[in-house]
């Protein structure tokens, strides 16, 4: 799944924007509810493997209660037994300017891989404190 920072005009309006991190499903559904030209400044900044069907029911529950104003739910959205998608149309690309090759996909054993190889005790001491992304908010790193 891709993830994109991102500025978001809550109600399509230039006096309320927040910046937040979301997954590509997640961007469309902002922009649904809030209007196509709600988001802006979109950057790609992250490539992993998750679980589809957890994150459908995370967007079902921070989202179904807003779709559900517009008489939608993210299974009216993306199909009640379809897969989300995991990058951003291609419309959406040219758009925002986002290179059309996706960023490599995060490996949590690739990392620990090449911990075997390094010597040094300090860069040992660096890879040990390298977190998942599950204990980390990269939106409070992004800021």
């Amino acid at each position: 799944m891709h993830y994109y920072k991102t500025k978001i005009r809550l109600s399509g309006s230039v006096n309320n924007e927040i910046w937040k991190v979301v997954s590509a499903p997640e961007l469309l559904l902002l922009q649904f509810i809030h209007g196509q030209d709600a988001v802006t400044d979109v950057k790609e900044i992250k490539n992993e493997r998750i679980d589809l069907y957890a994150e459908k029911n995370r967007l079902k529950d921070l989202y179904n209660k807003s779709l559900l104003k517009r008489e939608q739910t993210v299974d009216n959205i993306f199909g009640a037994l379809a897969g989300l998608p995991e990058r951003l149309p291609e419309e959406h690309l040219r758009k925002f300017s986002i290179r059309h090759e996706p960023l490599a996909i995060f490996d949590k054993n690739r990392v620990a891989k090449v911990g075997q190889d390094l010597k040094d005790q300090e860069q040992l001491d660096n890879l040990n404190g390298v977190k998942s992304s599950d204990e980390v908010n990269l939106a409070d790193l992004m800021e």
